[in-house]
Formats: C-alpha cells, sequence, structure tokens
C-alpha cells in the first residue's frame, strides 16, 4: 500500500523548476509539489559544467533537507489530513552554495542548513570557515546570555547544520539541544563581526562569500547597495513591515520596552541575538505599528564593524555626517544604548546612524527612514 501511496504522489510532482536557463554557470532551481494540505518545495542546481559534481551537488541537498524522508510522510499524511510543508532559502556566492530548510509538521518546526563547494560538490565543514575551537568558546557564553526560560539551550558541541554568506554562520540545531519558546528547534546567528579567527586564506571559502571584502572600509557605494532594500544585512527585518510579525520572537512574555521615540523589541531567537526592533509607541497594541528602524549592536556591515571600527576611520572613507547627536548617561538611558556619539548618514531616503561609545568605537548601526 505505502509503494502504491508513493506511486500515486508521484504523479501529482509539479515540475517547478524554474531557472535561467541561457545563464552561464550554476544556478539555483525550484522544485516540488503540492498534494492536498501538504505543500514540499526543495532545491535543485543547474549549469554545472561537470554532470558528476551535479549529480553529488543536488544529492546533498536532498540529503540536507530531509527531502526524501519528507516526501515518504507526505505519501500517508495527505490522505489524513495532517499538515506538512518544506521550504528552502539559498543563494550561490563564488561558486559556493548555502541553502536554508524550513520544515513545518503537526509536532513542530525543525531547520537544517548546509553548505556546499560548488567546484568538487563537498560538503563545507566549520573547520574551512573558522576556528572551531573559538567558535564553541563563543556558543558557550551566548548560552548564558539567551532568555533562562528556553525549555533546552545546548549550544555545544557545534550541530553540523549550519549556513553561511557575507555576513555572517547561522548554526541549526535539533530541537532537543535548542528549543524556543514557541516549542521550535533554534538557530544561533554568528556575525563575522564577532567570529574568532576567521580563515583568511586568499581562494577559501570565507573569501570566495566575500567575507574579507566586507570586513574591509572601503566606501560609501558598498554600504548604499547593502540597505537598498529598507534591510541591515544579517536578518530578514525590514523597514515599513508590521511590528506583529516579529512580535512572536519577542524575548520576554511582557510588554516590549520603551525607549525615547516609542517601542524596542528585543529577540529570544538566538538569530537575532543583539538585534531590536524600533517602532512607535501606539498604547497597548502593536496591531497597527510598523517597523521604522533597526538596530543592531553585533553586525559587519561592508567595513563598519561593532566593536571595531572607530569613528574617525568611518568618516575618513564615508565622509562628514550629515548630523551628529551627543548622548550623555542621561540620554543614552533613554535611547537604552550606552553614552557616546551618533553620525547619520543619509542615502535614498535611508537614515543610517551609527553610534560611537565614549572611546569611539563603534556600538550600535540602526536603520531608519
Amino acid at each position: 500500500m505505502r509503494k502504491i501511496l508513493l506511486c500515486l504522489l508521484l504523479c501529482f510532482l509539479i515540475p517547478l523548476w524554474a531557472g535561467a536557463e541561457d545563464a552561464a554557470g550554476p544556478v539555483l532551481e525550484s522544485g516540488g509539489l503540492e498534494l492536498m494540505s501538504c505543500s514540499v518545495s526543495y532545491p535543485k542546481v543547474t549549469g554545472l559544467a561537470d554532470e558528476a559534481v551535479q549529480q553529488q551537488v543536488n544529492d546533498a541537498l536532498l540529503e540536507a533537507g530531509h527531502v526524501r524522508d519528507t516526501l515518504d510522510r507526505v505519501s500517508l499524511a495527505a490522505a489524513s489530513g495532517e499538515e506538512i510543508t518544506l521550504t528552502w532559502q539559498g543563494e550561490i556566492t563564488g561558486e559556493v552554495l548555502s541553502c536554508s530548510f524550513s520544515l513545518s509538521l503537526p509536532e513542530g518546526r525543525a531547520c537544517y542548513g548546509v553548505v556546499l563547494d560548488l567546484r568538487d560538490g563537498h560538503r563545507v565543514s566549520l573547520e574551512e570557515l573558522a576556528e572551531v575551537t573559538g567558535l564553541e568558546e563563543l556558543a558557550e557564553d551566548i548560552a548564558g546570555e539567551l532568555s533562562p526560560h528556553l525549555p533546552a539551550c545546548e549550544l555545544t558541541p557545534l550541530p553540523e547544520d549550519f549556513t553561511a554568506d557575507r555576513w555572517g554562520i547561522t548554526l541549526y540545531y535539533p530541537a532537543e539541544r535548542y528549543t524556543t519558546l514557541q516549542g521550535e528547534s533554534g538557530c544561533l546567528h554568528l556575525s563575522w563581526a564577532e567570529i574568532p579567527a576567521p580563515v583568511t586564506a586568499e581562494d577559501g571559502i570565507p573569501d570566495r562569500l566575500g567575507v574579507l571584502e566586507n570586513l574591509t572600509l572601503t566606501g560609501a557605494d558598498a554600504v548604499v547597495a547593502a540597505l537598498e532594500d529598507g534591510k541591515l544585512p544579517g536578518s530578514d527585518l525590514k523597514l515599513g513591515e508590521p511590528a506583529m510579525d516579529w512580535l512572536p520572537e519577542s524575548t520576554e512574555p511582557k510588554a516590549p520596552d520603551l525607549y525615547t521615540y516609542g517601542r524596542i523589541l528585543s529577540f529570544e531567537n538566538g538569530a537575532l541575538r543583539g538585534w531590536y526592533l524600533l517602532t512607535d509607541d501606539l498604547g497597548d497594541t502593536l496591531e497597527n505599528s510598523l517597523i521604522q528602524g533597526i538596530r543592531s549592536d553585533r553586525i559587519a556591515l561592508c567595513g563598519l564593524v561593532t566593536g571595531v571600527t572607530r569613528q574617525e576611520d568611518w568618516r575618513q572613507v564615508l565622509g562628514e555626517p550629515e548630523a551628529e547627536l551627543t548622548l550623555d548617561e542621561d540620554a543614552a538611558e533613554g535611547m537604552r544604548m550606552v553614552p557616546g556619539i551618533s553620525d547619520y548618514y543619509v542615502w535614498n531616503g535611508l537614515r543610517l546612524r551609527l553610534h560611537a561609545d565614549e572611546e569611539g568605537v563603534l556600538r550600535s548601526v540602526i536603520l531608519t527612514y
């Protein structure tokens, strides 16, 4: 009976493969199926010159995303009305493929990640990105910063599932080791601003991802390009979106904190540790509130590296700011920031605020309209 169901399921496969057939080099396409209350989407790489490597890569994607197991379960779940959804996000940079998967099952949601070298098809290890010992020590320190109410928070040893891009590394944990307050498997994002001992070899994986270039402050053009979609790179937070879409991720089960100009939300999810959502104060509800600002206290943005870059250095490269604001202790407390000086730069209708502490070191990066 199970084989019959699988055969029927294959008959419902929807040819969703969509990519640029004439594009030079490897491209990512999306395929999958929709059957009753189930929807499964998974990636496929085309355009590699070596067909054997291409097959190896696509097999690795199916394995990393638990695609075959999910399809196997869909064949039984669809008839019973269970809802199963598998989605993915990925990109190819420097012949390096980084892909994450989100699997929603009746019992909860799990996330997976994989990084593949398209030159030879091998699965990239953490050792190829940074010194693992340093990453483990960092994860242990972070574990103490996360909410004590988490059902599970065991961040070491580091998991095998992760993704990587020019902004950082995201680790994906099984639910039994790291569970959010919503009962889902957790993930931990590590910005290159905080990662100790990244691999700096020329043509190594970090170099091909653009990490080394991103840690160097070269000019305003790169910064402007990184901000053009209304986001601070390193998260999916976007200006103008409803605040309620992110409220379930807030750190505490109490109302968001207040700051001088409205509300400030922090997050219990390790993927957004050190990030804040800024919105207006509408009394007791956020239902009609939009994201008016995004703040990060741990970011590497085109050479603007929190805890590292000095105000004198960014002014030399970016030029004199449109305005500057000095925060004494009282004003800084109202803004939930450290005392220091903020520089404001305005590009394409977006305002970037770079806040340095009293020693002149960058501590917060804030994007607003």
